[in-house]
Order: C-alpha cells, then sequence, then structure tokens
C-alpha cells in the first residue's frame, strides 16, 4: 500500500513548476496580483526566490505534518492549459484536464464588453464559439463586408503532460466550424505558445496570440497589430503556415459576402454584369480576385460617395485601393473550407 505522504511528496513537492502556479494562482485569488493588467512578475519572482531558497523547509513541514499533505491547495483547481482568443476583443480561457473553463480573463478594454462569466464549465471549444459569436453580435466581426476576418486561438499547455489535450481543441473547433455557417465566414487560426512566452506577453500587457504572431513575423517599427490587420499585410498568413493550422473561409460564404457587395454597388448605379458573369464561373483565384475588384469599386461608389459610375475619376483618398486589393489577398485560401 502506497504511503499518502510519500505519494503527496512525489505528486507536489519536487514538481517546482505545478507549485509555482498553485502559488501564482493562490495569490491571484487573495487580490495581491492584477487580472486585469495581468503584472504578475514581481510575485512570479517572489515565489521563485521561495521555492529555490525554501524547498527544504516546505519538505519539512509536509515531513512532521501529523495528519499528511494530500495536495498543496486543496481548494485550487488544476490548470491544465490557457487557450488564449484574440478577435480584437482578446481572452485568457484556463481549462482543467478535462478542458473545462475555470476561469476566463478579459485581457483588453473590448472584451471586458463582453460577458463571459456563464460560459465557466463549459467543454473549451463551446466557450471559445460563444465568445466569437458574441464578438460578433457586438460588432467587433462584420459577416457582410469584404475585409477578411481571422480569429487567432493560441495555446498554451502549463507541462508536457497537457500537449495532446492543446492539440486535440483544433480538431473540436473543426468539428464546431462545420456546423457554425457564422464560423465559415471567417477564418481561424490555431497557434502554439510556451509558458515563457505567455509570461512575457502578459508582462507586455500584449495578448498572447498576437505577441506569438508578431515574433513569427516581425514588424519593421515593432507594432503589435490585431489579428485582422496582421492578416491584412501580405506574406504574414503565407509567413506562419508551417507554424500554425489554419482553417479558411469556404468559397461559398466569400461568394455570399460578394454577393452583398454586387448589390450595393448595383442599388448606387454600377453596372455589375461582368463581375457577375466572372462571379459565377470563378474558381478559388478568381473570387480572390473580384473581391478585390469589387472592394475597390465599394470604396468608389459606396455609401458617403458621390462620384457615382466614374471609375476613372479616381478618389485621391484611395490611392492605397491597390494595397487593399492585396490586403483581402491574405485572406488567402477562401476556398479551402
Amino acid at each position: 500500500m502506497k504511503n499518502p505522504l510519500k505519494q503527496s511528496l512525489a505528486d507536489h513537492a519536487y514538481n517546482e513548476d505545478r507549485l509555482l502556479n498553485a502559488i501564482l494562482m493562490q495569490a491571484e485569488s487573495e487580490g495581491l496580483t492584477s487580472t486585469s493588467k495581468r503584472r504578475i512578475h514581481p510575485m512570479r519572482k517572489l515565489a521563485k526566490l521561495s521555492l529555490s531558497l525554501g524547498l527544504a523547509a516546505v519538505l519539512s513541514v509536509f515531513a512532521l505534518s501529523a495528519f499528511g499533505v494530500i495536495q498543496l491547495f486543496p481548494s485550487t483547481p488544476v490548470v491544465a492549459a490557457v487557450y488564449a482568443l484574440d478577435i480584437n476583443p482578446s481572452f485568457e480561457l484556463s481549462v482543467n484536464p478535462q478542458d473545462k473553463v475555470i476561469e476566463i480573463v478579459a485581457v483588453n478594454a473590448d472584451a471586458e464588453t463582453i460577458a463571459f462569466d456563464d460560459l465557466i464549465g463549459l467543454p473549451a471549444e463551446e466557450a471559445v464559439e460563444t465568445l466569437i459569436e458574441r464578438a460578433e453580435a457586438a460588432g467587433f466581426i462584420d459577416l457582410e463586408d469584404l475585409d477578411d476576418d481571422f480569429v487567432v486561438v493560441t495555446t498554451v499547455a502549463q507541462n508536457e503532460q497537457y500537449r495532446d489535450q492543446c492539440d486535440g481543441l483544433y480538431t473540436r473547433l473543426r468539428e464546431r466550424i462545420q456546423e457554425n455557417t457564422m464560423l465559415q465566414a471567417m477564418n481561424v487560426v490555431t497557434i502554439k505558445a510556451t509558458l515563457a512566452q505567455l509570461m512575457e506577453a502578459r508582462d507586455e500587457d500584449v495578448p498572447v496570440g498576437l505577441y506569438v504572431l508578431h515574433g513569427m513575423v516581425t514588424s519593421p517599427d515593432g507594432t503589435i497589430l490585431s489579428a485582422k490587420e496582421f492578416f491584412a499585410k501580405e506574406g504574414n498568413l503565407e509567413a506562419i503556415q508551417d507554424q500554425a493550422q489554419i482553417q479558411l473561409m469556404t468559397q461559398d460564404q466569400l461568394r455570399q459576402r460578394i454577393e452583398l457587395a454586387l448589390q450595393q454597388l448595383e442599388n448606387a448605379g454600377v453596372d455589375t454584369t461582368e463581375l457577375r458573369t466572372r462571379l459565377e464561373n470563378g474558381g478559388e483565384l478568381d473570387l480572390l480576385q473580384i473581391q478585390a475588384e469589387v472592394k475597390k469599386q465599394l470604396l468608389q461608389h459606396g455609401p458617403g460617395n458621390d462620384d457615382s459610375g466614374n471609375d476613372d475619376s479616381g478618389n485621391p483618398d484611395n490611392g492605397g485601393d491597390g494595397g487593399n486589393g492585396d490586403t483581402d489577398g491574405n485572406g488567402t485560401g477562401n476556398g479551402n473550407g
């Protein structure tokens, strides 16, 4: 029969990462850290120092306890992983070994406008799907424009034991996407981060998903962009494709968006016959080109512009339209759904 005290020591006392995580979580629950800014590095340093200098003393307390110790903080749930969700609202979801949500933190001001307390206890993929739906309902995602919408999900395993659990999230999200037409109208990118990257991102007050993306593709001026802005830059999606799982918008959803845009042009008096013919017969690359062209025309003839029908007059303010076309091309792969 196993000695409970020895088993407890084996399970907990020699696992510095688990001890550190438990101490940090306990400190945060006591209000000793800021969950809004996530600036917990001073406490982390203190915890590390305590572990380094006082581990022997801790073990002695365990050994001398008359009752034995089964776990360090019995009221603290085990955090198996952190899943970060970045749209423009950014969230961090802590999950247990059963992949149920045990905590959600609003990382930025936009996230604080969205309700999420009722999602505690749900499976992670269901909570992520619901947060995306609520972000769309709040106006952070526009499914009727021609701008490609990106959702970034970043998985951070607490240790090697939970790697497979994190890997499984992508599969479960794919299954959700197959059943949700709203999710089919956007691009979902899943990436991995380490605990070190998570702590560094928190120290910088930057969502961890965006922190990792900008580490993969360095911005010349060091600016941290939103997920949508990051993927709007030509080449960024291609640059990360070997390090990410990417579920792209379906061709059917892109066709529907283009159709809505063509209706807007027709309402503005623009002849869309040629574009409609191409749309009916076009393949994936054709759709991307049509998307760029229709978006350019919307900038010229859409609401707020009075130069309807004058394609060649050009709006000096829209001199960057070609760039916008390229931007949409980076919603690349819109036909791989």
